[in-house]
């Protein structure tokens, strides 16, 4: 249960440590395209920001976490090599990150090692009571 906690906790703080004066909408799962085919991710609209801002923002919280953001050519992904997200383990995981500027602001979807990701979300739905033990 506690390890639950702890991956709960993670998620929230990529999401909320952006830091970008914003309220940060709800965090939806989707499967959407990416660099490395079609996967689930954690997509979140970050309102009143700029594609820029998102991204430098995103760039810094890697970089805390002992990982360079960087563009994959020829693809809208950008990838966070062996992030060490103390959070979810000792094991290194690939954060992969799109950005989809609108009117809005600015939506983001994340993509994590599937391991990671299975575990991430059997933690939110219990924690939203939308999955029983």
């Amino acid at each position: 249960m506690k390890h639950t906690q702890y991956i709960i906790t993670a998620v929230f703080i990529l999401f909320f440590k952006l830091n970008l004066f914003a309220q940060i909408d709800k965090v939806k799962e989707v499967n959407a395209r990416m660099s490395q085919g079609t996967n689930r991710g954690l997509k979140v609209l970050i309102p009143e920001t700029s594609l820029k801002e998102s991204i430098k923002a995103w760039s810094k919280l890697m970089k805390d976490y002992e990982s360079k953001n960087e563009k994959i050519k020829k693809e809208t992904d950008y990838l966070s090599h062996d992030a060490k997200i103390p959070a979810l383990g000792e094991h290194l995981i690939d954060v992969y990150s799109q950005f989809q500027e609108t009117t809005e602001g600015v939506y983001m979807i994340v993509f994590f090692d599937q391991e990671v990701h299975i575990s991430i979300k059997i933690c939110i739905l219990k924690k939203l009571n939308l999955l029983k033990n």
